[in-house]
């Protein structure tokens, strides 16, 4: 039977829920179409191949839409497309970059307003779930305040909001890092629940195996929405590296066998993740390697494109000093939730007393208190997983949304730090001299 206490820690989640899924599924058509989603929704239909069997179809073949991107967003999209009754012979045609706005709409490359409304609630529901598991998240680990906070810095971004209810790959890639840090979290605890090696402990051995190649698919599934996904492995790597060989943790544990632990992580995720990558991606039943190698080297040349196309763009040829002013200007002020005059120095500040804390907490952890896991998972990802992002050489807008948010997360966690400092050095001495004096 639920207490009072824990219904109303429920009733909260539900409300974080329909706030959420209000905002969002209120403001679906009213989001600027950008062009990129057409190429999004016309690709959907490869998911109607993949569901159909066709693995052998020419639509496999190499070419540029098997090389560009992932599939994993085009699935997404084709299957909330064929749940809501729209077949591939309703699909636009893809956008050309090369042609005006007006002869892209003329030959057929916008989807039509249900058909896109589609497309992106899909991407509406993965936000509301991101919104969600992180207010939880914070609220668990990072305190109360904190998450109310976040929650309202978050679901008050307009730039976040257009750029996670689009029909493209920001939201379905947050909503799986998530995921992945999640698991990591779970895993990393139940690795340090006592100081005997793992390989003692077969229950522990077993149920750490499964989460580990569950972390494994869920990785393989993220780099399938967008390359970059791939970086989480890194995060699960150097977690696991620090906690075997910079923490207290099983220090009484043999050097050699800490090596061979890391390596079967290593492995385990690796092998997972581009089992999982390959396995849903027919282009890549032939000539595996070959044609994995060339996806990754694609990324590159069309970068390398992008580049040359939109010139005024392209943050190569600014002065390092230039180019990092662009970047903290886009994430603290241009595309942060406090704007106002001055915006990026307090927004900064902020962020700099929850990075502070969180690395503090951090270090606790590595020197034996468990409860402050949590911290040192954010620091990793947002430096591994977010943080090249900052090194972006184009100056798109949706380029920063990752940073944005973990940068939001650092600012909510300063900000309840101070108001915590100040309550407790300030406000409740007050209080205390205001009661004595009546007394």
């Amino acid at each position: 039977m639920l207490t009072f206490k824990k219904y109303i820690k429920h009733l909260q989640y539900l409300i974080i829920i329909l706030i959420t899924s209000y905002l969002y599924l209120s403001n679906i058509e009213q989001i600027k179409f950008h062009p990129d989603e057409s190429q999004w929704v016309t690709t959907s239909i490869y998911f109607d191949a993949l569901i159909d069997g066709n693995t052998q179809s020419e639509i496999w073949n190499p070419g540029y839409w098997t090389l560009t991107q992932p599939p994993v967003t085009r699935y997404i999209i084709g299957f909330a497309r064929k749940i809501n009754g729209f077949g591939s012979d309703q699909l636009n045609k893809p956008w050309d970059f090369s042609l005006d706005r007006q002869t892209n709409i003329a030959q057929g490359a916008v989807p039509k307003p249900e058909l896109l409304k589609t497309a992106r609630t899909p991407m509406v529901v993965m936000t509301v779930l991101s919104i969600l598991l992180l207010f939880y998240i914070t609220r668990k680990y990072f305190g109360v305040l904190s998450a109310y906070i976040l929650f309202i810095l978050l679901v008050s971004n307009n730039y976040l909001a257009i750029h996670l209810t689009r029909a493209m790959s920001e939201s379905a890639l947050l909503f799986f890092i998530i995921l992945a840090t999640i698991l990591l979290h779970l895993a990393s605890k139940i690795f340090i629940s006592d100081n005997k090696p793992i390989l003692e402990n077969k229950k522990r051995l077993i149920i750490l195996s499964i989460i580990m190649t569950s972390i494994g698919i869920i990785i393989g599934i993220t780099g399938g929405i967008k390359l970059n996904g791939f970086l989480l492995l890194g995060v699960g790597t150097v977690l696991f590296a620090i906690i075997l060989f910079f923490s207290t943790y099983l220090t009484n544990v043999a050097i050699k066998i800490r090596i061979l632990i890391l390596t079967c992580v290593v492995m385990v995720l690796t092998i997972t993740s581009f089992s999982t990558f390959i396995s849903y991606n027919p282009f890549l039943y032939n000539n595996t390697i070959d044609r994995t190698v060339a996806i990754f080297k694609w990324r590159i040349h069309e970068s390398v494109n992008q580049r040359k196309n939109y010139e005024k763009s392209d943050l190569t040829k600014k002065g390092i000093i230039e180019r990092a002013k662009i970047v903290i200007s886009n994430i603290f002020n241009k595309y942060s939730t406090l704007t106002f005059k001055s915006a990026i120095l307090f927004n900064i500040g902020l962020f700099l007393a929850g990075v502070m804390l969180s690395l503090k907490k951090s270090a606790y952890f590595i020197k034996g208190n468990k409860k402050y896991l949590p911290y040192l998972i954010l620091i990793l990802t947002t430096i591994i997983a977010a943080g090249p992002l900052l090194l972006t050489l184009l100056n798109w807008d949706r380029y920063f949304y990752l940073p944005v948010i973990f940068s939001t997360i650092f600012i909510s966690i300063g900000i309840s730090q101070i108001l915590r400092f100040i309550y407790i050095n300030y406000a409740q001495q007050l209080f205390t001299t205001h009661l004595r004096a009546h007394s």
